[in-house]
């Protein structure tokens, strides 16, 4: 498995993972790649966390200085999604979960 402290060393890349990320790459789907290379959707799924992940900007940007990472925008287009907060209605008022909830919007909020 290629790690980020050693992706100058390409004898540690795992090639079988080059076959699961050109996959995904013709098929624009997980399922579809585990289906063309005879995986299951779960095991397509942990082979390409070996390879890439997908972050909002604001963490990829945070990240940007590292050493060895490289940032590149995605190959597909992704769907903007929300995030909300749901809580029970006793907790509403309740001053630590307020606190929690107000924090939790500061840092989600772009």
């Amino acid at each position: 498995m290629l790690k980020i402290h050693d992706m100058n060393n390409i004898a540690s890349v795992d090639l079988n993972l080059l076959v699961a990320f050109d996959a995904i790459l013709r098929e624009r789907s997980i399922t579809l790649a585990a289906q063309r290379i005879g995986l299951s959707q779960p095991a397509m799924s942990s082979a390409q966390t070996d390879l890439v992940v997908t972050v909002p900007r604001r963490l990829a940007l945070a990240f940007a200085g590292y050493p060895n990472l490289r940032l590149f925008e995605p190959p597909i287009p992704i769907v903007p999604f929300e995030i909300k907060q749901h809580w029970h209605k006793r907790y509403h008022h309740d001053q630590a979960n307020r606190w929690l909830r107000q924090l939790l919007a500061e840092l989600f909020l772009e």
